[in-house]
């Protein structure tokens, strides 16, 4: 199984477009959007559908005050070295993919301490550019708030949570995967999600995926993903 999903990953890598999704959406609003932007609250970025296949020309990134990015992608502990967490940390950088570079400023929690959004600043003039004295910790994928869509994501994995489930005496229904299968709601950009069915995707950081051959209509505002397979193996780290 393990040489399959190599040998898909390697033929999906060479043939996917690339899109961002959110999976597990994260507010944070650039409170300096306004001041620092001189195209006003909304700008129009640009990124190559396939860094490789320069023919597939280029996606527009809506990029506004208000964004997503995923929930595991931001923390407050400040004692996290850069090697251990490479991504937004209060008080330090981070780069959005395609975007500007940002600082964490200050956060807000609902009552129960739950961090619901998170206050940043941009770095002007930072697409594309690095800036003396601000070296981000990595580079994390994100949507816009206002323009990206909600997406239906199917999360399929492998049935069962061993790599030989019928080996020993064990009965193999005793290794079934509980999460071979789960569905999230999203947050995808606008390109990705006027897909055609079956069209196929690498969503950056997150892995392969393919809009559903029956389910997907982003005609009728439904847009339904299915993941195909992970960017790495995981029994690897099993």
């Amino acid at each position: 199984v393990a040489i399959l999903e190599r040998a898909i990953r390697d033929d999906l890598n060479d043939t996917a477009s690339r899109a961002m999704c959110v999976m597990e959406p994260l507010k944070v609003t650039l409170q300096n959007m306004d001041e620092n932007n001189a195209q006003g609250a909304d700008e129009q970025l640009s990124a190559a559908r396939h860094q490789k296949l320069p023919e597939r020309g280029e996606r527009t990134l809506p990029f506004t005050q208000n964004l997503y990015i995923d929930k595991k992608d931001f923390t407050e502990d400040q004692t996290l070295s850069r090697k251990k967490f490479k991504q937004l940390v209060l008080g330090d950088y981070v780069r959005l993919r395609g975007a500007y570079i940002i600082k964490a400023d200050s956060v807000i929690k609902d009552e129960d301490g739950n961090i619901v959004e998170v206050l940043a600043s941009l770095v002007p003039d930072s697409v594309g550019n690095n800036i003396e004295g601000i070296k981000p910790r990595g580079v994390i994928h994100w949507v816009s708030a206002e323009k990206s869509i909600d997406a239906e994501i199917r999360l399929y994995d492998r049935l069962f949570n061993h790599p030989n489930p019928d080996a020993g005496e064990a009965d193999f229904l005793s290794h079934i995967n509980p999460e071979s299968f789960s569905v999230i709601q999203a947050r995808i950009e606008p390109d990705a999600a006027h897909a055609q069915a079956e069209e196929i995707f690498q969503f950056e950081r997150e892995g392969y995926f393919v809009a559903d051959r029956y389910d997907h209509n982003p005609d009728a505002g439904k847009v339904v993903f299915n993941r195909t397979i992970g960017l790495r193996d995981t029994w690897s780290s099993k």
